[in-house]
């Protein structure tokens, strides 16, 4: 009995000696600063990494009290309240170094500690591990470039949705954002993500508009690469996935098909999805942030949207007013705007221009004003000064704009008088939002195909000129149909 008791402990032993010298040896190649103490406040071990980084450890030696070579440290604070050391994590200045310590206690089987140890590493490595992180992100098009800084605004209203989006940002609760087309729900969205505690995490887009049942489920919640013909090899992550730890940004979820609501009302309460052909159950941490240009209530008592996803989307809420109804702002974006797309120094043209514009309601709200300006700095930028220097020419030019809006929107009422007489809840304000959207989409599509021709059908290409990822391009191809 003894002989094979002496075995078995001669086995473990040896097993903790090959175990402990591993460690040692891992800790040697990580690059990170390690110091272990007794429970009696003795060190009984520090890597090489530490003993080069302090020049008062060149003549250390094993064994000593851990004050005497570092009198500051608080390193014995964790022996007398271990549960608190376990989270802390101080960031200190050691000459020109910036770094973070980490210190954790060591607890015995009866859960007292018998020692402990930190780690630390200078800052610049985790600086540029998330610069890498938000580089990849970045490649992928997950990353929100805005925050509420970027939003242009001299109306109260508008400034004290700004403060209540800035709390919002502070919870993890789903948030609901209403307002018209083009009046900056996305730029709110991404301000949200970014003034949030999920800033350095990724965020992703998707809107839902057009796409069916099928095709949503396999962009968010991806798929397996047997799972349907033409499926990718390996499979593909969905949107869920990629958006873990980070915000995923719902667009138009007003148009998601009614089948499909049901499926994400799920994911919002389980907090897991399920690839399509898959078994595999994966669990995902995403805040999600929805928009939509509907009024949803109605939507749900008409029977086109679910009621119990409307009260989970719904915990925190808020609507983004028109800009006719804050034409403040008008005069405020313009000169912005103008700035960004580098035209200085005009600013008796515009001042005629914003005065042009006054007693327009802007049924494209910002996106249109985006429109309008861009037209605008392209004229003033031609050096074509005869076009643009007076009263009557900027007059004209804007008129211009309106008439060939108009004619537009005479060409929709023309191809819809049939739906428009059968649904009376149609509204002057409801056409025109459609046109401008129609001129809009019809815009980008050429810009699409214009790029498509540059880079000889390269999508990689044309999607980053567009500033969008391959998959967001892919989707419009199918939408606008283009060969």
């Amino acid at each position: 009995m003894s002989e094979e008791k002496i075995t078995v402990d001669f086995d473990e032993y040896n097993k903790m000696y090959i175990l402990s010298e591993a460690f040692k040896k891992l800790l040697c190649e990580l690059d990170t600063g390690t110091t272990v103490i007794n429970k009696d406040g003795y060190i009984v071990y520090i890597n090489d990494f530490s003993i080069n980084a302090y020049k008062n450890l060149e003549n250390f030696e094993m064994g000593k009290k851990i004050t005497e070579s570092f009198p500051n440290s608080k390193l014995l604070n964790i022996l007398e309240n271990p549960k608190y050391a376990e989270k802390q994590s101080i960031e200190i200045r050691d000459g020109k170094k910036n770094t973070v310590i980490n210190r954790f206690p060591i607890l015995g089987k009866d859960g007292l500690p018998i020692g402990a140890f930190s780690t630390f590493k200078n800052i610049k490595y985790y600086q540029e591990l998330e610069m890498n992180i938000r580089k990849k992100l970045q490649e992928k098009g997950h990353v929100a470039k805005y925050t509420f800084d970027d939003i242009i605004t001299k109306n109260n209203y508008m400034k004290e949705i700004i403060s209540v989006a800035n709390m919002y940002a502070t919870s993890s609760f789903p948030i609901l954002i209403q307002g018209e087309s083009g009046t900056g729900k996305e730029l709110f969205a991404q301000s949200i993500h970014n003034a949030s505690s999920r800033r350095n995490g990724p965020f992703v887009a998707l809107n839902c508009s057009t796409l069916t049942e099928s095709i949503l489920e396999s962009e968010l919640f991806g798929y397996t690469d047997s799972s349907f013909t033409g499926a990718k090899k390996g499979g593909k992550n969905g949107l869920f996935q990629e958006a873990h730890n980070g915000t995923l940004f719902l667009d138009e979820i007003g148009e998601m098909p009614l089948a499909f609501q049901a499926k994400l009302l799920r994911v919002l309460q389980e907090k897991e999805i399920r690839p399509v052909g898959s078994e595999k159950v994966i669990p995902v941490d995403v805040r999600i942030v929805a928009a939509t240009n509907k009024n949803l209530k109605e939507e749900v008592d008409a029977g086109n949207f679910r009621m119990d996803l409307w009260y989970r989307l719904n915990v925190l809420s808020f609507n983004i007013i028109p800009l006719r109804k804050r034409p403040e702002d008008i005069e405020e974006f313009c000169k912005y705007y103008m700035k960004k797309l580098g035209v200085i120094e005009r600013d008796n043209e515009l001042n005629i221009l914003i005065n042009q514009m006054q007693d327009y309601n802007f049924p494209g709200n910002i996106r249109e004003l985006e429109n309008i300006l861009e037209r605008f700095a392209l004229i003033l930028k031609s050096g074509d000064f005869n076009v643009v220097n007076n009263f009557t020419a900027i007059k004209g030019f804007f008129d211009s704009y309106v008439s060939q809006f108009r004619n537009f929107e005479e060409n929709v009422l023309l191809n819809n008088k049939d739906c428009l007489y059968e649904n009376k809840e149609h509204t002057v304000d409801d056409i025109k939002s459609y046109s401008v959207k129609d001129i809009i989409e019809e815009n980008e599509k050429k810009e699409i195909q214009k790029l498509l021709i540059k880079h000889k059908g390269s999508r990689v290409q044309a999607a980053k000129d567009l500033n969008i990822s391959v998959s967001t391009l892919r989707r419009k191809i199918i939408k606008y149909k283009i060969e």
